[in-house]
């Protein structure tokens, strides 16, 4: 068996703040996506969100999360991908959310597995379904709440099997 790869697909630093940022075209020729993410917000506690194709429907989660002396978990439905809905990037704070999803241009419902980091703060596990049978071909990501700034970065690579 081949040991899987990564290629680069696209990346975005920015060089200016932006409300979103989106990737978009993404080929069929990869067996899943993975999406690393280290955001800089422009408002204290707000968290980064990512969509499908623009679709604001058929989101389901269950989350796991702890911060070294207490964990929470949940479950439920939304209209976005919440990337860090407990480990709350503010101002000053570094934060990675690696984003991983699996059998993205399969014609079934996608699943993605998230991890969330926060240093000052928690630790999230997450996965996701989207209820869609389209290939995912954009990736629509956005702060909760005011801008990402300058020097936020994400890097979309496809995994070669």
């Amino acid at each position: 068996m081949p040991t899987p790869t990564y290629d680069l697909i696209a990346s975005n630093v920015l060089t200016s703040s932006a409300s979103s940022v989106t990737f978009s075209s993404i080929s069929a020729s990869y067996r899943d996506l993975v999406l690393v993410c280290q955001p800089i917000h422009a408002t204290a506690t707000s968290n980064l969100r990512l969509r499908f194709n623009s679709s604001s429907t058929g989101y389901n989660f269950v989350i796991a999360i702890g911060d070294g002396s207490s964990a929470v978990s949940e479950s439920g439905t939304g209209t976005e991908i919440n990337l860090s809905p407990y480990a709350q990037i503010t101002t000053s704070q570094d934060s990675l959310q690696i984003v991983q999803v699996m059998d993205y241009a399969a014609d079934k419902h996608k699943t993605a597995l998230v991890r969330a980091n926060r240093a000052a703060g928690a630790t999230e596990m997450q996965a996701h379904r989207w209820a869609d049978t389209s290939a995912i071909t954009s990736l629509e990501l956005f702060a909760g709440s005011g801008n990402l700034n300058t020097g936020s970065s994400f890097y979309l690579y496809g995994i070669v099997s």
